[in-house]
């Protein structure tokens, strides 16, 4: 019983501490499009990929960068902040006092 116990609350922790993953399953989409990147429920910081990507950070105050490619970024709830670089790139806070940050493109 005691060592059930042990795993299951580090796998708790260890779920609570992962970086955003390749979506799955269903998640809201941004800008009409299907997210190739989703953050967590709590604060997340993605950096996106150097092809065309589209980020939903979720809730919680997340710090999204996208890279090269035309990316679409979606904060969500909270406080995010929010950035393209290169490409021609959209970016939308979502509720919550957001930073939006455009780059070249």
């Amino acid at each position: 019983m005691r060592k059930t116990w042990l795993v299951t609350v580090t796998a708790a922790a260890i779920a609570g501490s992962l970086p955003a993953l390749p979506a799955q399953g269903q998640a809201t989409p941004c800008f009409g499009q299907r997210p190739t990147i989703v953050g967590t429920p709590g604060n997340n910081v993605i950096t996106g990929t150097s092809r065309n990507d589209v980020i939903v950070g979720g809730g919680g105050n997340d710090t999204i960068q996208g890279q090269g490619g035309n990316d679409r970024i979606c904060g969500g709830e909270g406080r995010d902040e929010l950035g393209g670089v290169n490409g021609d790139d959209r970016l939308s806070g979502g509720k919550g006092n957001d930073i939006l940050r455009g780059g070249p493109g």
